[in-house]
């Protein structure tokens, strides 16, 4: 395992450990709301994204390095707070929940196009792509199911 990480590795950790905890919120969202139809969507937006993890994990290695394991106490303690936000929101609670991941899904995309202006090879770029697509896809799709609720 390298010492010294290069920009191209260290953005690679980086967007493992987000694209990983993104799963994590969607899973635990799901959880806690009560419309069926979202909680399930939430479950296979997760689901679809768990198909890029290794895709993900084998950029890591290509580079010598192991994909860092997700921090279960940080993953944890931002699901609770998240959770609090959503109970104290004046909004409903679901759509409160909705927009947070909403929110996430937009800040990982951003970290994703930011990453994907670095210097990678062909490949390595086209797994970038294909997750920014993904994330941008999950975005709108959200974005339907939570104008849906609150109309």
């Amino acid at each position: 395992m390298n010492t010294v990480r290069t920009d191209e590795e260290a953005a690679l950790q980086h967007l493992l450990g987000a694209v990983e905890e993104s799963i994590a919120h969607m899973d635990d969202s799901a959880r806690h709301i009560e419309d069926p139809l979202v909680s399930t969507t939430l479950c296979k937006l997760a689901a679809r994204r768990k198909q890029h993890l290794p895709a993900l994990k084998h950029e890591v290695r290509v580079r010598g390095d192991l994909p860092t394991a997700l921090d279960p106490e940080r993953t944890g303690f931002q699901e609770i707070l998240q959770r609090a936000t959503a109970m104290l929101s004046p909004a409903d609670s679901q759509t409160s929940h909705l927009r947070q991941r909403i929110e996430g899904e937009e800040k990982l995309l951003e970290t994703i196009r930011g990453y994907i202006q670095l210097n990678w090879p062909a490949d390595s770029k086209e797994t970038l792509e294909e997750v920014a697509a993904h994330v941008q896809r999950c975005v709108v799709h959200l974005k339907e199911v939570a104008d849906n609720l609150e109309s």
